[in-house]
């Protein structure tokens, strides 16, 4: 037996032992009940990415639980519709796991008015959200973007930080992060980002392209109007027969 195997084999003699660990008693029975991936196959297939010569069985450890903790706060919100169970279980594993995930989760209580959560709180849900925007979570960029752009209590006002927020989230490909900042663009209100057609429609087209009804709508008039841009009654048809599909698609 190679070494790889064998240190493959000890491991796996142990993945009886974690489901002992926390959030897998309370775990196990719910992936039981709801089907989704079993713990135990989670744990197995974490080993397989790791070689064994460099196989940390900590940090492999470590990770599972925080996935399996993640989870376990999903099950609460999604399946059992315990959201206060479910934004406790998300904000351990933020702040005591640092999983990164679950940050941007408890960002999203905290946009919401629950009581449970103490109130809406947009300027905790900007410290969570730019948390997980630092691990390249899209949606985390764009929501910090969002509240950066109107300014809160505590956060003055920064469009340019927005901007470049909704730049990053944008450049993964995430549709809202790219329609947002040509809506910078397209609009020109904000001093700090001057009106830029050209980039307007360029960004506008890359959520199009993404999937935003709205980027669509709005490449489709500015190549029908000439708005900033040569006018091209082709193109302006282009997006215009995307944005009806993916209206046909949201009914």
């Amino acid at each position: 037996m190679s070494v790889e195997d064998e240190a493959g084999k000890e491991f796996k003699a142990n993945l009886q032992s974690l489901l002992k660990e926390e959030c897998f008693v309370d775990n196990k029975p719910r992936y039981d009940k709801y089907g989704g991936i079993q713990a135990l196959q989670l744990l197995s297939d974490e080993v397989e990415s790791y070689p064994a010569a460099s196989m940390d069985k900590s940090i492999v450890k470590s990770r599972v639980i925080m996935i399996t903790c993640h989870q376990l706060a999903e099950l609460y919100q999604n399946f059992e519709k315990q959201e206060e169970k479910a934004f406790h279980q998300f904000k351990k594993t933020c702040l005591e796991m640092c999983y990164m995930p679950s940050c941007f989760a408890l960002g999203m209580y905290y946009m919401q008015k629950r009581e449970f959560t103490g109130g809406k709180d947009p300027d905790k849900a900007l410290k969570y959200f730019l948390m997980a925007c630092e691990a390249n979570i899209s949606g985390a960029c764009n929501n910090a973007g969002l509240i950066l752009q109107h300014g809160t209590e505590k956060s003055p006002k920064d469009v340019k930080r927005a901007e470049a927020l909704f730049e990053k989230a944008c450049k993964d490909d995430f549709a809202n992060g790219c329609f947002n900042q040509s809506i910078l663009y397209l609009t020109g209100r904000e001093k700090e980002i001057p009106r830029d057609m050209e980039k307007a429609v360029e960004l506008g087209v890359k959520s199009c392209n993404l999937g935003h009804l709205w980027g669509c709508m709005n490449a489709s008039k500015a190549y029908k109007t000439g708005d900033g841009i040569e006018a091209d009654q082709e193109k302006a048809k282009k997006f215009s027969d995307i944005a009806l599909e993916l209206m046909g698609a949201k009914k």
